[in-house]
């Protein structure tokens, strides 16, 4: 309707248009466009096809050097194309006119004034990704090169992932084309470092690494399409491959002498070792890769490295020495801008200060992660990791529906860009479950992880194990479950032997030690707290001396209380754990404090039984709330035990 009337305003039949039988028939819009087109002048018809090809760069300068005119006579054109609703200044009235012009250029004329167009804005600070295509579409990819890969760095500063690995790819079938085998496979493996952080998709992934084995010719440039495999299959969880590969790459690498290479394969050999527990191995890797790196390497090597080695010594129990790693990786990711790298770094971190108590910490680090993502276009692929430790540590916090919704989005992500450490974000969300008392939804996760839970890893197996063991003292549970759940627990804890992930052994110790023996069950504590205290695992001890409290109440209540002042003390430190459920703290050491005659036991009941009240009443989904208050055992005795105290 719209080209009906612009057509009859410049053939002036507007009043034409009052008689029904005077309306056009036309076939399309394009044609009463075309039709229009066909009525304009040559000057103005030549200004409109240049406008076409040079797109949102055209202006009046631009049309002066292609069509080699002054702007004078280019006045009567303009004035007939705004009149023929063409232009409107110096852009197109609408996108199916802007089509039409265009496609009315021949193709010969077209990559003749795209290369006019190109010429004319690289001297003047064209965009580079414009400049590149209109070299591309003036058939001279060659001058194409350097604007592509200028535009994939605009992209990636700009956290454009997506248009990144567009101008990259491209570029690498342009070098492909031309010959260039080594800068094909150069750009490439920069192609697919990004694609690992978007989809991930292991086909696709696989199909790019295949396209670079057939463009590598010596073996330095085969070992860096292995280690471009190992960075998919690592951040898909899949960490046996991982080494598998990185044990290749290292056997080829290592009598080419070249360092770099070297502490590239080790840096990542020793990523995958240390979440396979195969820590003194995957330790030496990253100090002899770091010995190299942190003199010649990157910023973004050595980010990864750091932040390697400290998850490797996290996990050997060394948390005081890793938090210096986890923290300059974090830096140097800042320092790089790589959205995808700062939020893995920050998930590293985040581990790091949930094993030293420091709630609020991990929590703000995981934040800044997010954000980070959230600012970027689709880095899906790191997006699960981070949002399944934001919603642990702010269940925790009793943030509920927070936490459901950041463990929901987990769930996803893993399932699609990380199925091999799926299972973990479900028995997350269901320790959230557990949280909540929804126990037949704590069920449902056990149900849904049990299948694939021998390959899932043995963080997955203890946190099964954890769970299970929740479920087991839930209201109604049978004792058989119990037994069982507590047998699991057991299996696993022969696994761990001493020193061995200090991270999972101590928590599931200091859950073993509620036996029928209580003085066997405060000595196992006391190993357990020990060594946490050694480790800086400040949580971990909160959660024994709780824990300690809750055994010696009914027969050393002097014992009891000592260990409820120092749990207390830790919580006024602002500090936290993530081994019991958070109501507890307040429970035990009540219940402690009040077997020892000492007053301050009211006081603590009463501050847990509001912080359960608040919570329910602003923290958790309304559907939920009678089960976080009578189905969520420490919850239910807490509110009982004030009760009786007449609390309320």
């Amino acid at each position: 309707m719209l080209e009906t009337l612009k057509q009859a305003w410049v053939e002036r039949t507007l009043a034409d248009l009052a008689d029904a039988r005077q309306l056009p028939r036309p076939l399309s819009v394009g044609r009463l466009i075309e039709r229009r087109l066909a009525q304009l002048s040559p000057g103005a018809l030549a200004l409109a096809r240049v406008a076409s090809i040079a797109g949102v760069d055209f202006t009046l300068e631009l049309a002066e050097s292609v069509l080699q005119a002054g702007a004078m006579q280019f006045a009567d054109a303009i004035n007939e194309l705004e009149a023929a609703q063409v232009l409107r200044g110096t852009a197109f009235a609408h996108d199916l006119v802007f089509d039409a012009v265009r496609g009315s250029v021949p193709q010969a004329v077209a990559q003749l004034t795209h290369a006019r167009v190109a010429a004319w804005l690289e001297p003047r600070g064209g965009e580079p990704a414009r400049i590149a295509r209109h070299w591309v579409d003036a058939g001279h990819d060659a001058k194409a090169l350097t604007w592509l890969e200028q535009a994939a760095e605009v992209a990636r500063r700009a956290l454009r992932p997506r248009e990144q690995l567009a101008f990259l790819e491209e570029k690498s079938r342009i070098e492909e084309a031309m010959g260039d085998m080594r800068a094909a496979l150069v750009t490439g493996l920069v192609a697919t470092e990004v694609d690992a952080d978007l989809d991930n998709e292991a086909a696709q992934i696989d199909a790019r690494c295949d396209r670079l084995d057939r463009l590598a010719a010596t073996d330095t440039e085969r070992v860096r399409v292995i280690l471009a495999r190992c960075n998919s299959r690592k951040v898909r969880g899949e960490h046996t491959v991982v080494v598998e590969l990185a044990r290749r790459a290292l056997r080829l690498a290592v009598p080419l002498g070249d360092a770099a290479l070297t502490a590239a394969v080790q840096s990542m050999l020793g990523g995958s070792l240390a979440c396979l527990e195969q820590i003194e191995e995957a330790v030496s890797h990253q100090r002899a890769a770091l010995a190299w790196l942190d003199v010649h390497g990157s910023e973004a090597d050595r980010a990864i490295a750091h932040g390697e080695l400290g998850l490797a010594l996290d996990n050997a129990g060394r948390g005081d020495d890793a938090v210096a790693h986890h923290q300059l990786a974090c830096d140097l990711c800042r320092q790089v801008g790589l959205a995808s790298m700062i939020a893995t770094a920050a998930g590293n971190l985040a581990c790091n200060r949930l094993d030293a108590g420091d709630l609020a910490a991990a929590d703000a680090a995981l934040h800044g992660g997010l954000q980070w993502l959230a600012a970027a276009e689709g880095y899906n692929a790191q997006t699960g990791t981070v949002q399944l430790l934001r919603a642990l540590t702010l269940a925790q916090q009793g943030c509920y529906a927070q936490a459901l919704a950041n463990a929901e989005l987990a769930v996803e992500a893993m399932r699609r860009h990380q199925p091999a450490l799926e299972p973990r974000a479900r028995l997350r969300e269901g320790q959230i479950w557990a949280h909540l008392g929804q126990w037949a939804r704590v069920q449902q996760a056990l149900d849904a992880t049990a299948e694939g839970l021998a390959g899932a890893g043995l963080g997955a197996r203890v946190h099964y194990a954890g769970l299970q063991w929740l479920a087991a003292q839930a209201e109604g549970a049978r004792a058989v479950a119990r037994e069982q759940a507590r047998r699991n627990m057991q299996a696993i804890d022969a696994e761990l032997t001493d020193g061995a992930r200090p991270d999972l052994a101590l928590p599931l110790r200091i859950e073993l030690a509620d036996g029928d023996d209580p003085e066997a069950a405060l000595a196992q504590i006391d190993a357990a707290r020990e060594q946490a205290q050694r480790i800086g695992h400040l949580g971990t001890v909160q959660a024994a001396h709780i824990r300690a409290a809750a055994v010696a109440t009914p027969f050393d209540p002097a014992r009891a209380r000592r260990e409820a002042l120092a749990a207390l003390a830790l919580a006024e430190r602002g500090l936290g754990n993530t081994v019991l459920l958070p109501a507890e703290l307040w429970l035990h050491a009540g219940r402690a404090l009040l077997a020892a005659d000492d007053p301050r036991g009211i006081e603590v009941v009463a501050q847990g039984r509001d912080w359960v009240a608040s919570t329910a009443r602003n923290e958790v989904p309304e559907p939920f709330r009678e089960g976080f208050l009578r189905r969520n055992p420490a919850n239910r005795e807490l509110l009982a035990l004030a009760a009786r105290l007449g609390l309320g």
